[in-house]
């Protein structure tokens, strides 16, 4: 029986790689599919506040019933905590599960938000029903592993609709 060479178990560890990453950014597609859609992603607002995106996305989760009234007083709670802004990125989000649908708000605005002394240029609003703890950890694990390096970030802050932030996003994970 013949024995495997070097550059077989390279060429076999190469695979291997290649279909996990693939399979990881199908599950990863699957997951944002339901919970992301073209209507919770805009990219021509302007804010000269961090307040006023708040107060925008909140409104919008709000009409489109995927949170209750009171969802702004607990983003607002969580921002006097500590700012959820991490460089050029916010993901701003209640301490609670307590949302009637999950999803995730993706903004990108016309240009950057002074944001806690952060200009912040993508803000993923993130609101996650109870049932949901299971999907919230994979998304935001995968969301972090992505938004962790700066230069991934870089390449999303150009993608000006739904479509293309989400064939980016996957391309990076």
């Amino acid at each position: 029986m013949p024995s495997l060479t070097k550059q077989d178990i390279s060429a076999l560890k190469n695979f291997t790689e290649e279909f996990n990453r693939q399979k990881a950014q199908k599950n990863f597609y699957s997951l944002l599919s339901e919970i992301t859609c073209e209507e919770l992603f805009d990219s021509s607002e302007k804010f000269s506040t961090k307040n006023g995106c708040l107060n925008y996305m909140c409104d919008i989760l709000f009409q489109m019933g995927y949170v209750n009234s009171n969802y702004r007083t607990e983003i607002m709670e969580r921002e006097a905590l500590s700012s959820t802004a991490l460089g050029n990125f916010a993901i701003p989000h209640a301490l609670k599960m307590n949302a009637y649908k999950t999803g995730i708000f993706i903004l990108i605005p016309e240009a950057p938000i002074p944001w806690d002394g952060h200009e912040v240029c993508i803000v993923l609003m993130m609101c996650f029903h109870p049932n949901d703890r299971k999907v919230f950890n994979e998304v935001f694990d995968n969301i972090a592993s992505i938004f962790i390096d700066p230069a991934k970030v870089e390449q999303l802050i150009p993608c000006r609709n739904y479509t293309d932030f989400i064939c980016t996003l996957l391309k990076l994970l």
